[in-house]
Parts: C-alpha cells; structure tokens; sequence
C-alpha cells in the first residue's frame, strides 16, 4: 500500500427523505435514513459498514455518490494529501467530471445490468458518458483491458447478461465500475446475492483489484463473517447512526456496543460441534420515520437504563480508534469472539 493519508472524509451526514400525500403534498413526516454519520476512509483501506437492513448503510454509500440527495453534512474527498474537494458542493459538469473518481458495485448482478446493453456496451458506457476516449480504438482498447484484468473472457463481449452466470455478471459489474480509473469505490453488499462457492472467487477478485490499483473500498454488508476478512476498519450502524468504530480485530474482539456484541453473537461458529449462542434482541428495528429518544437502540437493548431512554449518547474514544455511543461503556463486560463459545477459537 502507498501513503496512508484519508481518502474520504465525511462529516454529520444526513440524508432525510419528506414524506408527502394529498392534493397540496402536505408534508407528514420524514424518514430518517442517515441522521448524522461522520467517518474517514484512508487511501489503500476497505472501510467496513455493517448493521441490519433497513439501518442506513446503502443510503449512506449513495449519497457520498450523490445517486440520492443529502440533506447536510458534508463529504470531502482528498485527490492529494492537501487538496480536498467537497464532493455535495459539486453540479453539473464538475460533478460529471468528478464522478470517475468514485464508482459503486451493486448488490443484484441481475439487476444491475441492463437487459439489452451487450457487455462491451455495459462496460464501455462510464467512458462515453463522462466523454474520457476521444476514438472508438481507445475505446475497444480499454474495454478489452479492464475485462481481462476482471477475468472476462474478451471472447464474450459481444454476448448479452443473460448468458452468463450470477458471478460472471458481478465481474461485468466490477469491470464497469472500474474502467474510469477510479480510486474510491462503494461495494454495496457485493456478494450477498451470490452462491457460497462464488462469493469467495468475487472477495478475492476485489482483494486482488486493491492491491494492483491501490483502490480504497467502502464495502457495505450484513454478514460480519465477510466483512471481517476484507476491512481494515469497520463502523456499526443502527437506525441511521453510527454505534461503533473500531480496527477489525479490535471491534471483534473487545466489543463495546451491546448492539455489536448482538451481531457478532449471530456469526455461525465454524466448528459444527460449537454450540451457537445468540443473544436475541426484543422486537424488530423501529420506524426512521419516528425513531426513538435518546440511545436509538434502548427499546432493544439488555443492559438499558433510564439515561439510554432520555440522552443521545455522545461518541467517545476508548482505544486506538475505537469510539462508541454507549452510556455504559465503561461498566459493561460485553463478549467478543474470543471470549465466547462462538466464533474463532
């Protein structure tokens, strides 16, 4: 890896989608689907977000793509150590310009791929809309570079999705994202649509893409298992905030959010003969459309007190770069993966 410098720096993002109906669109609501997420990425690093559906996390990687409208906050991102660009202060061309530094691999190869569009068409479409080839033979040439680099068989491009399977059609994925030169990319759960046998083949596609093009991933996922083996560092969201921020070793092994402590408890133990101890949480994640006060995750929570129901914890920092938003941080004696009968031995 080169220099370690931040890539991507955002602060108090808030992404709030109104909710509207009746003749005059009277305003009823607001969903709060990120609600104040603050975070930097260094340059070279895979930065982990995991949580459950319906936490934030997609809305999180679209809106530092601008592919959905932020409501404040802002998202700076460093092209050299002392030149940092605000990527929501961007329109029009600048923007357009801009977006060939940041690309995003979706979560369905199926569909995220357009039907009709052959896959040199699909892979070829970043470069004739931000206008970068200036002849058609450039083109070709980095369309067939970037799918041989992804392990496509150039023999193919002429051939439409539908020929090819759930993995191949996430390496076109992968390939279009790539063919800009891009250094920053969002993989918004990459593999979660993909059979266990495949999901490997894609994981080490990525790892290997990093390490020859020095790229720095935001992966976005649920399964703690895969976000473990590919972040450097990792950033629990709940309900549209961040709970926890830790290195990936730190945040499996000394947990300091119960809601942490709750999806590390979910991770099947490798060994069959260990016996699976989730720690089941009460109900199912509230409405960002009326969140609750205080701790957003009390109503859930085992080792709630009557503070986590009246204050918004504030983030404090208990280690190295590991910061959390708990109350009882200091009090409570949460179980990581080595100190249970789950997860690694």
């Amino acid at each position: 890896m080169n220099q370690k410098y931040k890539l991507v720096e955002v602060q108090d993002l808030k992404t709030h989608f109104p909710i509207r109906e009746g003749l005059f669109s009277r305003l009823v609501g607001t969903v709060r689907a990120v609600d104040g997420v603050s975070f930097s990425i260094r340059r070279g690093e895979t930065f982990g977000l995991v949580g459950e559906s319906g936490s934030g996390k997609t809305t999180v990687g679209r809106s530092i793509l601008r592919a959905v409208r932020h409501t404040s906050g802002s998202c700076h991102f460093w092209l050299s150590e002392n030149q940092g660009i605000d990527v929501f202060s961007l329109e029009g061309d600048e923007l357009r310009y801009f977006r060939r530094h940041m690309q995003m691999i979706f979560q369905d190869p199926y569909a995220s791929l357009n039907p009709r569009m052959t896959v040199r068409e699909i892979i070829a479409e970043p470069l004739v809309a931000t206008r970068l080839v200036s002849s058609r033979s450039e083109l070709e040439d980095r369309v067939v570079e970037v799918a041989r680099r992804c392990r496509l068989n150039v023999d193919y491009l002429k051939r439409y999705p539908h020929a090819f399977s759930g993995g191949e059609r996430q390496r076109i994925g992968i390939a279009r994202s790539l063919v800009l030169n891009p250094e920053f990319i969002v993989c918004d759960e990459p593999v979660s649509a993909l059979d266990v046998s495949i999901q490997a083949e894609i994981l080490n596609l990525l790892y290997d893409l990093q390490s020859e093009l020095n790229l720095t991933y935001l992966f976005i996922a649920h399964d703690l298992s895969v976000v473990e083996h590919v972040s450097d560092q990792i950033a629990v969201m709940y309900l549209g905030r961040l709970v926890e921020t830790a290195p990936t070793t730190d945040l499996f092994n000394n947990p300091l959010h119960p809601y942490t402590e709750a999806l590390l408890s979910a991770i099947p133990a490798a060994d069959p003969d260990d016996e699976l101890r989730m720690l089941p949480l009460k109900g199912e994640i509230p409405s960002p459309l009326n969140p609750p006060s205080g701790c957003h995750f009390h109503p859930r929570c085992p080792y709630a007190i009557d503070i986590c129901e009246q204050v918004i914890p504030e983030w404090r920092e208990f280690g190295p770069e590991h910061r959390v938003t708990c109350h009882r941080a200091e009090s409570l004696e949460l179980m990581g993966v080595e100190k249970s009968s789950w997860g690694k031995k």
